[in-house]
Formats: C-alpha cells, sequence, structure tokens
C-alpha cells in the first residue's frame, strides 16, 4: 500500500513539473490595476502579464462597499457584463454613492480557470451639488416680496383668460360659418 501512495505521488509529481513546463496554468495576477472614482462612477484599468499558457477566456469585476455593516462587509457584487471581453482593459463601475469607499477587484479566465483576484480600494468623490442648491434656492429669501410674486401670477392668468377667450371666439366663428350654404 505504500508503495502505492509513493508511486502516485511521483506521478503526481511528474505531471505537475510537466505543466510547470508547458506552462499551462491559470492566468497570473493583472499588473497596473488601478480604479478612477468620480462621485458615483468609477473606471476600473488594469493590464494583463501573461495567460498561464492559455488564451485569457475573459475578465470577471466585482466590487463592494469598503464600510462593514453589522461587523461584517457585504458580499461581492458583479460588475456587468459578468463576462468582460479578454480585448478589454477597463470596465465602468455605476450607482455608487458619492463619497464612499469600495473595494473593486478584477481577474482573468482562461479554460483551467481564474486567476487570482487583484483588489484596490478606492473613495469616490464628495458631491456638493444639492449643498450647493439649497444655497441658491434661498438666497434673497429674507427680502423677497410676496406682492410681486401675487402680481406676477396675476399677469400669468390674466394672458391664459385672454388667449382662452380668442380661442373661443375663432372657434365659434367657424362654428357659424359652417352651417352657412356655400355658393
Amino acid at each position: 500500500m505504500a508503495n502505492m501512495f509513493m508511486a502516485l505521488e511521483i506521478v503526481l509529481d511528474l505531471l505537475l513539473r510537466v505543466c510547470d513546463w508547458t506552462g499551462d496554468a491559470e492566468p497570473p495576477p493583472l499588473v497596473n490595476v488601478t480604479v478612477h472614482a468620480s462621485t458615483i462612477l468609477a473606471i476600473i484599468l488594469w493590464n494583463v502579464a501573461g495567460e498561464g499558457g492559455h488564451p485569457i477566456i475573459d475578465f470577471t469585476a466585482q466590487y463592494r462597499s469598503a464600510m462593514p455593516v453589522n461587523g461584517t462587509l457585504e458580499a461581492w457584487k458583479p460588475i456587468s457584463p459578468n463576462h468582460i471581453s479578454p480585448n478589454s482593459r477597463q470596465i465602468d463601475v455605476y450607482h455608487l454613492e458619492p463619497n464612499a469607499s469600495y473595494w473593486f477587484r478584477v481577474w482573468a479566465n482562461n479554460v483551467l480557470g481564474p486567476g487570482p483576484p487583484v483588489e484596490v480600494l478606492a473613495t469616490t468623490l464628495y458631491s456638493d451639488q444639492e449643498a450647493e442648491l439649497y444655497k441658491h434656492f434661498l438666497e434673497g429669501a429674507e427680502t423677497f416680496d410676496t406682492r410681486t410674486w401675487v402680481a406676477a401670477v396675476c399677469v400669468v392668468m390674466g394672458t391664459l383668460a385672454v388667449l382662452a377667450a380668442g380661442t373661443c371666439a375663432v372657434l365659434c366663428r367657424e362654428w357659424r360659418r359652417s352651417g352657412e350654404p356655400r355658393p
């Protein structure tokens, strides 16, 4: 029995050496993986260091929030498309929250399986758009005169009333003409 295990170990060792010699392996880790984040969008960029002896079939990318919820990190979310073209070297990630940190990971896949994922931490930019709008919305509110607002509404309503009356007059005139005999 011991001889059989030893023979099996030798055969496995030879197979591993042959595979290493021919270069048959999963793809190596991607290199130069970077994330460029804006307020609600991030772009993941990468380069390929090798194929592992077989052509790369596709890439896979995922992300998740870096902030733990109830003491644990959320599950990885796939980035669409799930199978990124082997010619691509970047992918866009949408629907991120402003001023939030995220983990991004990407890896290559060949016929022998996935390569090791490369993880990068990035933080989206702070968006002060709502604060700016709010600040401008209330600008001059203390000096606002409601009488001006009432006058503007009266002018608009008067204009609409005149247009409605004119439209009714034209329609009545056309209706009366349609009842008259034609020469």
